[in-house]
């Protein structure tokens, strides 16, 4: 755990044409943060991790200032934000399962173009946060127990 720096189990930088697949992340701060990249797909991975409280946690799949990705069959768990992409645009996010998070198991924050579908989330602190973001389509999402 840092509050200084983005201490995360993958962490993918400027880059393009990219795949993260089938990996398991236990017991992390972030998960994968990706800044600054095109073109990439996260797929099949689980992540988990012990937030207690918003504050001492990360997220589970951080993106950042990137377009075209492809968010497919992950499981997410015990992070502040199971999916976070602020900035993000032209992505989708599909089939994925985020539950137990400490704030939203899905947050967009000025994002654009985006979509979201056949995804569960269960248990977080809010299903979906779409925030300061355009044309987001959201279709088939199942939503059970959040708060």
């Amino acid at each position: 755990m840092s509050y200084i720096k983005e201490i995360a189990g993958v962490f993918v930088s400027h880059s393009k044409n990219f795949t993260i697949k089938n990996n398991i992340f236990d017991n992390v701060f972030y998960g994968i943060i990706l800044q600054r990249v095109n073109w990439g797909i996260i797929k099949d991975n689980k992540v988990s991790g012990s937030a207690k409280n918003e504050s001492s946690s990360g997220n589970g799949i951080h993106v950042w200032k990137s377009k075209n990705i492809r968010i497919e069959n992950n499981t997410v768990s015990g992070m502040r934000d199971g999916i976070y992409l602020e900035f993000v645009n032209k992505s989708f996010v599909s089939n994925n399962t985020s539950k137990k998070n400490i704030r939203y198991g899905l947050h967009f924050m000025f994002s654009h173009y985006n979509e979201y579908h056949h995804n569960e989330f269960r248990k977080n602190g809010a299903g979906v946060a779409v925030m300061f973001s355009k044309h987001i389509k959201m279709y088939f999402n199942t939503f059970h127990y959040n708060w």
